[in-house]
């Protein structure tokens, strides 16, 4: 496959924020030539050997951490502990807003003005 239509591999993998470890993840004895297919069927170039075998040491060097960190579950004994009851003071209702109404009288005292 010519280079001249393919996506520089580093350009690729920040605008797609592109982790290359995924793929070890998915294939642990993942090699370059499945590597290079890969990035040639996404029409991006390899970014080469050394590149690929940096990856491959640092997966290998995360892998060995993760293993040995094997959590130890502590039995913690179970102290009753005596919970109070606080109570509250009740709260108020809010008060209710009136509606603005026209008295009667106004409404009167406007018909007599008018006639």
């Amino acid at each position: 496959m010519s280079k001249k239509g393919l996506i520089n591999y580093f350009l690729f993998q920040r605008r797609r924020k592109f982790n290359p470890l995924n793929l070890f993840k998915k294939n642990n004895k993942l090699t370059y030539e499945e590597f290079v297919s890969f990035l040639n069927k996404k029409m991006i170039d390899s970014p080469g050997k050394e590149y690929f075998d940096k990856l491959k040491e640092k997966f290998d060097s995360l892998n060995k951490k993760e293993e040995p960190e094997v959590k130890e579950e502590k039995v913690v004994e179970n102290k009753q502990v005596k919970i109070e009851e606080v109570k509250l003071p009740p709260v108020k209702p809010k008060r209710k807003k009136h509606k603005k109404q026209e008295s009667k009288k106004e409404l009167s005292d406007e018909k007599s003005t008018d006639e």
